[in-house]
């Protein structure tokens, strides 16, 4: 009983001798900066927020009409 124990941690310390750690800093850019309270209800009541969401939906539809015309145009292409 005592040696499968002793062997299981030789195993166990052999296994994290052998693996190099790979601790990696995140990157400084990768999380977002927070607003402040402030500016998030200064952006709410100006119309920023709502403006900002129209522009992203209106390059959302820009981009899925253009699909749209390229298939299209790929099945016109195929009839003729």
């Amino acid at each position: 009983m005592k040696l499968n124990g002793l062997a299981i941690l030789f195993v166990l310390a052999a296994f994290n001798l052998g693996c190099p750690s790979q601790k990696q800093a995140p990157a400084p850019d990768s999380q977002p900066k927070k607003k402040s309270t402030g500016q998030t209800a200064i952006e709410g009541v100006t119309g920023k927020t709502a403006v900002d969401a129209g522009r992203r939906a209106q390059k959302t539809i820009d981009r899925i009409s253009t699909q749209r015309d390229q298939d299209f145009d790929e099945i016109v292409a195929e009839e003729e």
